[in-house]
């Protein structure tokens, strides 16, 4: 399972397109319809009100048509502790998230990680990688 971390109230355009980059990576090694179950999306929202604005952001940019993305897999929580707790209890195989804090304290738990940040922060464990980006990451396997 991989597991895509967005800390923000509102999933915005550029989050979308990062997404399906994503998913279209994995539908060209993948059956598409193995998608579902390997991809789940945590987002971070302050009021749950917010919850059905990412909803409705993901169904307008078709992740639930196209990539095979159920809204089952779309979690929310509202700190960064509770982020953590969805990783550790979801046990993925690659974790992607922004937050240092978080790829840090999971880095014992999590087998792989990416560290998305336009910092040079060198190497944190043997099992996270950095990257300024997923497209920089990607393009460089």
């Amino acid at each position: 399972m991989l597991l895509i971390l967005h800390n923000g109230s509102v999933v915005c355009q550029f989050f979308i397109i990062f997404f399906l980059f994503l998913l279209q990576f994995f539908a060209y090694y993948l059956d598409p319809s193995e998608l579902s179950a390997l991809v789940a999306l945590i987002c971070n929202v302050k009021f749950s009100c917010l919850q059905e604005r990412v909803l409705s952001a993901l169904d307008g940019a078709g992740l639930f048509l196209s990539c095979s993305l159920t809204k089952d897999k779309v979690l929310f929580c509202s700190t960064d502790v509770g982020r953590t707790s969805f990783v550790r209890q979801l046990e993925p195989d690659w974790h992607v998230d922004s937050n240092l804090e978080i790829v840090s304290q999971l880095a014992r738990f999590i087998r792989c990680q990416l560290h998305i940040s336009e910092l040079e922060l060198g190497q944190i464990a043997s099992n996270v990688f950095t990257s300024k980006s997923l497209e920089q990451y990607f393009a460089c396997l």
